[in-house]
């Protein structure tokens, strides 16, 4: 995907990443245009928010959270 260092790590900031996967090799962002992706992630706060979802929901990424209690990945896995 990406690399993004935050201070503040926030939900919008935990987007920043897969904004860049999708430029790289979706050639770019908007509706749809990640359709078929799916994004494997772990059960942080950031990563499960309403606004995380909402916005991977939109570029037709498919969620793929981790299972509960499992090791913290600190990364994004796409499949």
């Amino acid at each position: 995907m990406g690399v993004h260092a935050s201070k503040s790590g926030n939900r919008f900031d935990v987007l920043e990443p897969v904004r860049q996967g999708m430029l790289r090799h979706c050639g770019a962002i908007g509706p749809g245009a990640a359709a078929g992706l799916k994004l494997r992630h772990d059960h942080g706060a950031n990563d499960m928010s309403g606004d995380f979802q909402a916005e991977i929901r939109c570029l037709g990424i498919t969620s793929s959270p981790s299972f509960v209690r499992e090791p913290e990945g600190n990364s994004y896995k796409c499949c």
